[in-house]
């Protein structure tokens, strides 16, 4: 669960990547302006798959953990089940009177 949660972060990390590199880019004032939207618009793109692959990451093993925990809960409701009849026939084999 953990992981998972460092996991949704990621991607905010990027934005705060993408704003200080931004600052970096802006502060470089000697860099023609097309230069800069240049590598404004590669860092864009780099900080979107980026975020896209974090997310996609993110969705697969949470399916992945999503059908695990369905299975568990499956195999805990057919604990209960039997427990329950193991109950009735306990309750029938030593009841009093």
């Amino acid at each position: 669960m953990e992981r998972l949660s460092q996991m949704t972060a990621a991607p905010l990390h990027l934005m705060d990547k993408f704003r200080q590199e931004l600052l970096t880019i802006l502060d470089e004032r000697r860099v023609p302006i097309q230069e800069q939207q240049n590598r404004i618009n590669q860092l864009r793109e780099q900080i979107r798959q980026e975020g896209e692959g974090h997310l996609d990451a993110f969705e697969r093993e949470s399916q992945e953990m999503e059908k695990d925990l369905l299975q568990k809960m499956e195999q805990l409701k057919e604990m209960r089940h039997r427990a329950s009849l193991i109950r009735r026939v306990f309750s029938t084999m030593f009841r009093t009177g």
